[in-house]
């Protein structure tokens, strides 16, 4: 039977011309080099296989901010503390001991009524759509437990004050730190340090941003009430 297999071996035509080729002196060295280049990019493709990759996938990433239409948050700096609902890009606020509406303009909400305010709170900026425009396409790394995007600096600034006039050109060199933590594919907390957006902007240096989320998608519709006491339909 051993024999039958050597003489159908023996007898292959592949067989045969690699033989000659290998007992020719001026294709032996040519020969050898091509089993060498393949056995490298073998082991390379193997090699990829076998170690697991940091990168997320796109489609991952932006599954993580999936299903984030309304939400309980808190934000928390080290001179500021707030808390919030948001439904549908309109929130409730809970800031300085005092109510707030939110839909684009900012109303404090005493008793029955809502009185609009001239001043602005940046943190409702920072919403999870504004996350993922920040960290879209970059690749994160594993950091204590979490997903580490180093975002350019010009890239936040840009999308955080929209319309800015500052000359960007030297922050282009500089990183802020966003850190997300999820689980079953949702984003419940995020870390974000802006130290080098306080010293290229020279204000005071506020720490680290921790946001967290809660009962995503379990809310209801609060703001037909409010929207109703501003005589506007939702």
């Amino acid at each position: 039977m051993f024999k039958k297999i050597k003489e159908k071996i023996d007898n292959n035509l592949y067989i045969k011309k690699y033989k000659e080729l290998r007992a020719n002196p001026k294709t032996k060295g040519l020969i050898s080099l091509g089993m060498w280049i393949l056995f490298m990019i073998l082991a390379i493709v193997f090699i990829r296989i076998s170690i697991p990759s940091n990168e997320v996938p796109k489609e991952v990433q932006k599954r993580n901010f999936d299903n984030m239409e309304n939400y309980e948050f808190s934000f928390k700096d080290k001179n500021t503390s707030i808390y919030g609902e948001s439904f549908d890009g309109k929130d409730i606020v809970y800031f300085n001991n005092n109510k707030y509406y939110y839909n684009g303009n900012l109303y404090l909400v005493s008793e029955d009524k809502l009185i609009k305010q001239d001043f602005s709170i940046d943190q409702l900026k920072i919403t999870p759509d504004f996350i993922n425009d920040l960290i879209s396409n970059i690749t994160p790394t594993e950091s204590d437990g979490g997903k580490l995007y180093l975002v350019p600096l010009s890239r936040f600034i840009n999308l955080f004050e929209v319309d800015t006039d500052v000359d960007l050109t030297s922050a282009g060199s500089y990183n802020i730190k966003v850190l997300t933590f999820s689980k079953n594919n949702g984003v419940y907390m995020i870390k974000i340090d802006l130290g080098n957006y306080y010293l290229f902007k020279g204000y005071p240096d506020r720490g680290v941003i921790t946001i967290n989320y809660y009962n995503i998608g379990k809310l209801s519709n609060f703001t037909l009430d409010y929207e109703d006491m501003l005589g506007g339909s939702v």
